[in-house]
């Protein structure tokens, strides 16, 4: 995909008590660094209020699943995404 369009077509978000999101991770590019955040207000985004729950592997990923450490019921707005950055080392 364009990396500079938001699409959901490699993640998916699942069903449950807690809002969760499951995307790939390249397991071969250790330049690629991936953050799940979270956010109720989508202006403050924070990654310390989610945690992993699950990791497979397909091929060249990693299926990462992480949810929401607040459930739901708790809060009136929860949004998550996945951040990607590409860590050249300079």
């Amino acid at each position: 995909g364009n990396p500079y369009v938001a699409d959901c077509s490699t993640c998916k978000i699942q069903e449950g008590d807690h809002l969760t999101i499951q995307y790939q991770k390249r397991i071969n590019d250790p330049n690629l660094k991936y953050v799940v955040e979270s956010s109720n207000d989508l202006k403050n985004w924070s990654n310390n209020t989610v945690q992993v729950s699950s990791i497979s592997i397909q091929g060249d990923y990693q299926v990462i699943t992480s949810r929401a450490l607040e459930p739901k019921a708790n809060v009136s707005r929860q949004f998550m995404g996945v951040k990607v950055t590409y860590d050249n080392g300079y």
